[in-house]
């Protein structure tokens, strides 16, 4: 299976370091869009519209976006703990402005970002217009970036992070952040059937354990030349998911706890397997 491959700059750790909120705004408003214009559709619309190309992965013309699609989401995780990289994770929002919890939503890649989550915090509101941009699949979980080419020995086109001065032109910051209306989908095994519907999505998980925790066992190695670690996070009813952790997160030294757990992530996928990326070591909380 392939594995996602995380890398984080010993600056990012520097900058998530500083909280001077001043300064984070400002950054922000100058790294983006004052407007893009009024929203014309959804996340879910778009997802639709391009649905072969997320089947598909689709990195050729078909995937870039031509017109003035306009959508508005609310951010459900960043890179904030390193263990997520150059990515947000954005979901609808519904009439009454409560964050769509029961639909997947789509990730936003993007590139030269000391700290994304200084940017887009947890609980800000984003209108992105898509124009120039490409909507497909990585392992068909829906993205949005710009093709790229890999430096592998057989060098292939994907769909990536976007540059930078994209946030200029595409992607709007609409109010102040309110972390309280992120509501995460309470997730089961009852679901483990809809895995086009709820990916990327903000879940939480009751009863879990994780199996290789032992007292000793880290979230992820540390070691020079290994950049992520597959762990088991077994449900209350003893099915399983893969828990994906960077060994460059700001927790990949913890050790990871026993006992039954309740568990906050970003629900992800690559191709047919589900995969949690834990948004900081906060998202596991210990039962009582």
């Amino acid at each position: 299976m392939k594995k996602y491959i995380f890398m984080l700059c010993a600056s990012l750790a520097c900058t998530a370091c500083i909280h001077n909120f001043d300064a984070e705004m400002a950054s922000a408003a100058q790294m983006t869009a004052e407007n893009v214009g009024e929203p014309n559709t959804t996340i879910a619309k778009v997802r639709e519209m391009y649905k072969t190309q997320i089947a598909n992965n689709t990195n050729d013309e078909t995937a870039k976006v031509n017109d003035d699609l306009i959508i508005e989401g609310i951010v459900t995780g960043n890179d904030l703990s390193g263990n997520i990289y150059q990515s947000i994770y954005v979901q609808d929002v519904n009439n009454d402005g409560t964050i769509d919890s029961d639909n997947g939503g789509i990730q936003v890649c993007i590139k030269g970002v000391g700290s994304l989550a200084s940017v887009f915090p947890a609980g800000q509101k984003i209108r992105m217009n898509l124009k120039g941009l490409y909507v497909s699949g990585y392992g068909k979980m829906p993205r949005i970036g710009q093709p790229y080419i890999t430096t592998s020995s057989s060098p292939s086109v994907r769909i990536g992070p976007m540059a930078q001065t994209h946030l200029k032109q595409n992607i709007q910051l609409v109010g102040t952040h309110h972390a309280n209306i992120v509501t995460p989908h309470e997730f089961t095994s009852a679901d483990m059937d809809k895995i086009d519907k709820l990916t990327p999505l903000f879940v939480v998980m009751h009863g879990c354990k994780i199996k290789e925790a032992d007292g000793k066992a880290t979230y992820a190695p540390t070691e020079t030349g290994v950049y992520s670690v597959q762990r088991t996070l077994q449900l209350a009813d003893g099915k399983t998911v893969v828990m994906y952790n960077s060994c460059s997160a700001s927790f990949a030294s913890d050790v990871m706890p026993t006992g039954k757990l309740t568990v906050y992530g970003i629900m992800t996928r690559y191709s047919s397997t589900w995969q949690l990326i834990l948004r900081s070591v906060d998202d596991v909380v210990i039962e009582k």
